[in-house]
């Protein structure tokens, strides 16, 4: 029996009693599923002032996002091999939003947090990172929203004329 601790915004969530009980790749690509939902869940139950303050900006600016959105990895048969949990998902985009607190300033978690950018990127994401003090200020927060949509608005309507 092991504990699982993942990493969250601004949180540490440990998962109990967390082993992988088979070398069949199917069973524990469900078994990566279920601990995804959990892990989910606990950052969900879990969410930092920050979070809720953007959750709320979000809504008030009729963006339809998902928070806490599932993202898995899986290999060449299909089977889920990994995943990452996203602060934000902004599916008219495809675009990741990542609120990053001070947990995010160290040299270690700045490696991981490009390594999963390049990752998400090679899957066609749009990531898009702020900083938690941004979330206070709400007309930076506002001009760097807007410049990434208008950025990415033009991409996408100059990729749909193509």
């Amino acid at each position: 029996m092991t504990c699982l601790i993942l990493y969250g915004i601004d949180c540490l969530i440990k998962i109990k009693n967390f082993k992988m009980l088979s070398n069949d790749k199917k069973k524990m690509a469900n078994q990566l599923i279920n601990l995804s939902k959990q892990a989910k869940r606990k950052l969900v139950n879990k969410a930092t002032h920050a979070e809720n303050k953007f959750r709320k900006y979000l809504s008030d600016l009729n963006i339809n996002y998902e928070f806490q959105k599932i993202i898995y990895l899986k290999d060449k048969e299909n089977n889920v091999t990994d995943f990452y949990i996203a602060d934000f998902y902004v599916a008219y985009y495809n675009m990741i939003i990542e609120l990053d607190g001070d947990y995010h300033d160290n040299e270690d978690q700045i490696e991981k947090d490009i390594e999963r950018d390049e990752m998400l990127n090679s899957m066609g994401y749009k990531i898009l990172r702020i900083n938690n003090l941004a979330v206070y200020n709400n007309k930076a927060l506002y001009d760097i929203i807007k410049r990434f949509i208008k950025d990415n608005d033009l991409k996408k309507n100059s990729t749909d004329m193509n």
